[in-house]
C-alpha cells in the first residue's frame, strides 16, 4: 500500500493528543488547570476523529488502489487484525488495571469476562477500535455506494448519524437506556464508544476520501465548510444549553474535528520542519501498535514515579515527564520497527500519491554519490529542500 505523509502526521498527530490525555489522567492533573485548556491541546478530539481518518484512508487509497475483490479480501484481513488487537490490548490492561487496584482475583471468574460482551465489565480505549474493524469490514461496499450515488450515500450517511443522535438523546433517559442493544448501539459500545454513531463516521470519512479523488475542489470545500462548523460548535457553547444545539455539537463535532487535524497535518507536511514532522509521521505509520505500545509506556513511568518517590512533583513536571517520555519512548520504538522491517518491498519512484509520498522522496536521496561534488551538494540539499515541501 502507498504511504501519504499527510495522513500519517493526522495519526500522529492523534495519537499525541490522546496520549496528553492520558497523561494529564495519570498525572492527577485538576481539570481547573490550564492544561486542560483547548489553546493547548484539545482533549477529546482523538478518539472523536480516529475513526473518521480511518475511513478516510480507506476511501482515499483503497479507491483507487484496488479493484474490488481484493480490496474486500485486504479490508477483511486488517478488520479481523483490528479486533483481535482490540480484544486482546483490552483483556491484558483491564486485567493488569484490575490487579493494581487489588481485584485481581475477580480476573479469574468467567464472569468477569464474560461481562465484556455483556457491558457488565469495564472497557478500556481499545473499545474504540470495535467501531474501526466494522468501518473496515463494511468499507468496500461503502466505496461501491460512493461511486454509484455518491450523494445519495451522503445523505443517506447524514440522515444515519442524525437519527442515532436523536434516538440516543431520547432513549437516554428512559428506560430502554438499560437495554443492551440500546447500551451496545447507540449510548456506550465498548468502552463509551457507541457503534452506530460512529460507525457514521468512519462512513463520512469513506466518503471524504473518495471524493478527495474523484473532485479535489469540492473536496477542499467541503473540508472547509467542516472546519467552519467546528467553530460554529465551539461557539455554541456559550448559548444556554438546548436539544437543538446538543444535537448541532453531536453531528458535526467528530467530522469538524477531523478537518481541522488534517488541516494542520497538510500544513505540517508542506513546511520544512523535518526535526517535527518525521518523527510525527513515522510514529503515524505504526499507528496499531503505537496505539498499544503509549498505554504500556505511560503506565510503567507512572508506575516508577510512584516507586521512587516522586509522586509529589509539581502536576506539570509529573505530567511533562509521561507525556514526553511515552512520545519519546514509541518513537524510538518505531525507528527500532522501521529498521528491521526488512522484508518490506521497496517503493517505486512512480507512486499514486508522488508528491505526498515521503518514503520515496527520502529514498531518492539515497541514490546520491556520497563523494559528490560541492556542486552536487548543493542539489542534494536543494532536493531535500523540495522533498520536505
Amino acid at each position: 500500500m502507498k504511504r501519504s505523509r499527510t495522513l500519517d502526521i493526522c495519526r500522529g498527530l492523534l495519537f499525541a493528543m490522546m496520549a496528553n490525555t492520558h497523561a494529564l489522567s495519570l498525572a492527577g492533573v485538576p481539570h481547573t488547570h490550564w492544561l486542560f485548556a483547548d489553546y493547548w491541546l484539545p482533549n477529546g478530539w482523538a478518539t472523536a476523529a480516529f475513526v473518521v481518518l480511518s475511513g478516510y484512508g480507506i476511501g482515499w487509497i483503497f479507491s483507487a488502489t484496488y479493484d474490488e475483490p481484493e480490496r474486500s479480501r485486504l479490508l477483511r484481513r486488517r478488520s479481523a487484525i483490528v479486533l483481535a488487537v482490540m480484544f486482546a490490548s483490552n483483556a491484558f490492561f483491564a486485567a493488569v488495571k484490575s490487579v493494581l487496584l487489588g481485584h485481581g482475583a475477580q480476573t479469574l471468574t468467567s464472569q468477569w469476562w464474560l461481562g465484556f460482551f455483556t457491558l457488565d465489565t469495564e472497557w478500556t480505549i481499545s473499545g474504540v477500535l470495535l467501531p474501526t474493524a466494522l468501518v473496515l469490514l463494511c468499507g468496500s461496499a461503502v466505496i461501491r455506494w460512493i461511486r454509484d450515488a455518491p450523494w445519495q450515500t451522503l445523505l443517506a450517511i447524514v440522515l444515519g448519524h442524525l437519527a442515532a443522535s436523536m434516538f440516543a438523546e431520547q432513549l437516554a433517559t428512559s428506560d430502554a437506556a438499560r437495554s443492551w442493544p440500546v447500551r451496545f448501539f447507540l449510548l456506550e459500545g465498548f468502552g463509551g464508544y457507541p457503534v452506530l454513531p460512529f460507525m457514521a463516521n468512519g462512513f463520512m470519512g469513506i466518503w471524504l476520501g473518495v471524493q478527495r479523488h474523484r473532485d479535489k475542489q469540492l473536496w477542499l470545500n467541503i473540508v472547509v465548510v467542516l472546519m467552519g462548523l467546528q467553530l460554529a460548535a465551539y461557539l455554541s457553547t456559550l448559548e444556554p444549553h438546548g436539544q437543538a444545539w446538543s444535537l448541532f455539537r453531536a453531528n458535526v463535532g467528530a467530522f469538524g474535528k477531523f478537518a481541522w487535524v488534517l488541516f494542520c497535518a497538510s500544513l505540517l507536511s508542506r513546511l520544512p520542519l523535518a526535526p517535527l514532522t518525521l518523527p510525527v509521521a513515522l510514529i503515524g505509520k505504526y499507528a496499531l501498535a503505537s496505539f498499544i505500545l503509549h498505554r504500556v509506556v505511560m503506565q510503567a513511568l507512572s508506575l516508577g514515579i510512584s516507586d521512587l518517590g516522586f509522586v509529589q512533583l509539581p502536576v506539570e513536571l509529573h505530567f511533562a515527564t509521561l507525556w514526553l517520555g511515552t512520545l519519546a519512548t514509541t518513537w524510538v520504538a518505531c525507528i527500532f520497527w522501521q529498521r528491521r522491517n526488512l522484508s518490506m518491498p521497496t517503493l517505486q519512484r512512480e507512486q499514486l500519491f508522488p508528491r505526498d509520498d515521503y518514503r520515496t522522496r527520502q529514498a531518492s536521496l539515497q541514490d546520491l554519490q556520497p563523494f559528490a561534488s560541492p556542486q552536487k551538494h548543493c542539489i542534494a540539499r536543494l532536493r531535500r529542500f523540495m522533498a520536505l515541501r
